[in-house]
């Protein structure tokens, strides 16, 4: 994710314009500036009056390309320096939103000086100074509903929180009242005084946690696709090398591919891919990856390596490592026209697997985070297909069939694809289960997860919000929570969860007002059965 990274999102700029007093023509002067990336054209004007007043004008446009469902937000400053008290005055303050896509007005304004406050603002060249401040607080993307927000530039009226590094960017800067709302650590910290904080880690991640904390929806990118180029040494023995770095599963890794010139005329050719990362005790990452060689004569890639490589980064660190011979002859097929050999490799992180040690039960606890954004060619994918990021989640298509007997008469007719009209984050969260992550879910994410598992009789993922709303009722059990756990029991038949809150009812008023607000005539015949066994014990 680029997010901003290191364009510069705020500007301070200063005009001068020179109103002409022989005449009432309009004198304007146009700047063109660069912010966020974007070019805008920031314009002055002053008109003299007939009456001795100044009539000033202002206006900033956005003047780039337009981009459907992208917009702009931020805020915008203008002052005028008033020579007489040496202090720049504010004229006018103004909040912009999605400009680019529902305006191209950033700044609009007018203001009117009488004769006698005119003196106090022109200098000894008879201009009036300005000075404009501009900062684009975020980036609206209405097509990928993604916002993104800038933190390198912090807008001085504001109170500011500030994260220091000695890496780039040397500083992140966050509203205070944000920062103190989701940190009770940063609270305590800003409480004592201070409002700065240094960090060891890479501030990239620690702009992840800013871009998080203010709802924006990331996606770490979990595949990536790359082609090296390699010129062999053909006048001697001597290796040559080709090294690039990837963020893959927001890991750093290095791709290397060299070549070395045998006396018989044959090459060596060599490559790995290796994670840079500091290594994290415990962390893995499992996945796939392809190298393949462009074949001039025909015009296709040939596979050179295939690997499914296991817990990278914590029993190991290669990826991928191969070594091919290539023939005299054969080399004339693989180099190019400039004499160099062409590579593609093809990465994709499938799951991150982390142990942890459980301090209660004394042993370790195994978590597994599956990728379901990035389909892999070699295998038969089925697909589930949004309006919403993420857009599409991909799963191997004998896992979903054998957990969902839906599915699997839907993949029988020739389907690989299913719109789905819920948010697909509930769908991610299926997934998950379903591969066998361990999850601890919210009351939201059970009440969401039920009737989508319901549908597609993923009944493993039934019993496992059924064993969650087990769990969670021990911590809240009021009468409330107590109704909605036996309308779920009733609607996607919970037997345990329908046994487990017939016993915690106490008399047969209790029961009657549970009971009442059910719809008796949809209730199935066991369940009916157990309410009528409870009553006789009750009675």
């Amino acid at each position: 994710m680029s997010a901003f990274n290191y364009i510069k999102n705020a500007k301070v700029w200063k005009q001068t314009i020179r109103p002409n007093f022989q005449s009432i023509a309009r004198v304007s002067l146009s700047k063109n500036v660069t912010v966020a990336g974007r070019k805008w054209k920031s314009t002055v004007s002053a008109t003299v009056r007939s009456n001795g007043q100044v009539c000033m004008e202002s206006m900033i446009i956005y003047e780039d390309s337009f981009e459907l469902g992208k917009g702009f937000s931020g805020k915008c400053k203008v002052s005028v320096y008033n020579q007489t008290s040496s202090e720049w005055k504010q004229l006018f303050f103004k909040e912009f939103s999605e400009i680019g896509y529902l305006s191209l007005h950033a700044l609009d304004f007018t203001l009117i000086l009488s004769e006698g406050e005119v003196l106090d603002y022109l200098n000894l060249n008879r201009n009036f100074e300005f000075e404009v401040q501009m900062v684009v607080e975020r980036i609206v993307d209405r097509i990928s509903i993604t916002q993104l927000f800038n933190f390198y530039d912090p807008y001085h009226e504001e109170k500011m929180f500030s994260f220091s590094s000695d890496k780039q960017p040397k500083q992140l800067h966050t509203r205070e009242q944000m920062i103190m709302f989701h940190s009770p650590v940063i609270k305590s910290f800003i409480g004592t005084g201070f409002r700065k904080m240094s960090i060891i880690r890479h501030p990239y991640y620690c702009q992840l946690l800013l871009q998080l904390v203010h709802g924006t929806q990331l996606q770490l990118s979990y595949a990536k696709v790359w082609r090296q180029t390699i010129r062999p040494n053909f006048q001697s023995v001597a290796i040559v090398r080709s090294i690039k770095y990837y963020t893959v599963a927001g890991k750093k890794w290095k791709s290397t591919v060299s070549t070395t010139v045998r006396s018989n005329g044959q090459i060596c050719v060599e490559g790995m891919v290796i994670l840079e990362e500091s290594i994290i005790i415990g962390k893995g990452y499992f996945g796939k990856c392809k190298i393949s060689v462009y074949n001039q004569t025909s015009s296709e890639w040939k596979q050179l390596c295939f690997k499914e490589f296991s817990e990278i980064g914590y029993l190991s660190l290669h990826a991928l490592d191969f070594t091919l011979i290539l023939s005299e002859g054969e080399v004339l097929d693989y180099v190019n026209s400039n004499r160099k050999l062409e590579f593609e490799i093809q990465m994709v992180v499938e799951r991150i697997v982390e142990r942890r040690m459980d301090n209660i039960a004394h042993r370790s606890k195994v978590l597994r985070l599956f990728n379901f954004y990035d389909p892999y060619p070699e295998e038969k994918m089925f697909s589930f297909c949004s309006d919403r990021q993420p857009k599409q989640l991909h799963t191997r298509e004998h896992m979903i069939m054998f957990h969902s007997p839906v599915i699997e008469s839907f993949i029988s007719t020739g389907f690989r694809k299913m719109s789905i009209i819920r948010h697909s984050y509930y769908y991610e969260l299926l997934l998950q289960l379903v591969h066998g992550t361990q999850l601890q879910l919210s009351y939201t994410q059970v009440r969401r997860l039920l009737p989508i598992a319901n549908r597609y009789k993923v009944y493993s993922v039934v019993r496992k919000c059924e064993f969650r709303l087990l769990c969670l009722m021990e911590i809240d059990a009021s009468s409330e929570t107590l109704q909605k756990y036996f309308n779920f029991a009733l609607w996607y038949n919970l037997k345990t969860l329908w046994t487990v809150l017939l016993r915690r009812v106490t008399s047969l008023e209790e029961l009657k007002v549970y009971t009442s607000q059910m719809n008796v005539g949809t209730m199935p015949g066991e369940a009916m059965k157990k309410v009528t066994q409870r009553i006789f014990s009750l009675a």
